[in-house]
């Protein structure tokens, strides 16, 4: 399942600025697509700062993020294949984020066409902003028993915060939070 934080942050903007803030319509948010957001930078630029964005441990984003996966999954898992299984999803894209991402079109979070598409479970490049317990707890909003192929997150950290006897401490923290909360490993 490559991109879902793409969609989800989509999925999030429509909400909010078609449906909730009435701010546009879809039609208006398709012309701003079909231009690749060109004419539109000050539109584009309110919804990579301003709308909700998976990865920051917003509650409604959370469950809606829980609730799509899961849809997704359930649409493929057991679905047979041509070698006579069943498809098993993974949530893991390793690099064909770049690839699709280049085939892809611009999409209602701001991203502008043939840019990547996120990467594993990993939120939208720059997007989680409330730091990584919060980005640790939208990912395990994610029932990832669904996914036998197994899922994938990447973490970034500076090299302070895992510095010494306390960073060490805190790494562990991190990582038993991690797997408490559901995490895969």
């Amino acid at each position: 399942l490559i991109g879902f934080a793409t969609a989800i942050d989509s999925i999030m903007a429509i909400k909010q600025l078609v449906f909730d803030e009435k701010k546009y319509t879809l039609s208006q948010i398709r012309e701003m697509l079909n231009a690749n957001w060109d004419g539109f930078e000050k539109e584009r630029l309110y919804i990579l700062n301003r709308c909700k964005k998976y990865g920051n441990g917003d509650d409604i984003t959370d469950k809606i993020t829980a609730d799509f996966t899961s849809y997704c999954i359930n649409l493929v898992n057991k679905m047979p294949n041509r070698r006579g299984g069943v498809f098993r999803v993974g949530l893991w894209s390793i690099l064909s984020n770049q690839v699709l991402g280049a085939l892809t079109g611009a999409t209602a979070d701001g991203r502008k066409s043939a840019e990547p598409i996120n990467q594993n479970l990993s939120p939208s490049i720059g997007m989680d902003k409330n730091g990584v317990t919060a980005l640790i707890k939208s990912v395990t909003s994610i029932d990832t028993t669904l996914a036998p192929n197994g899922a994938v997150l990447d973490l970034m950290l500076h090299p302070s915060t895992v510095h010494g006897e306390k960073g060490l401490d805190a790494f562990v923290a991190l990582i038993k939070t991690f797997l408490d909360n559901g995490g895969q490993a």
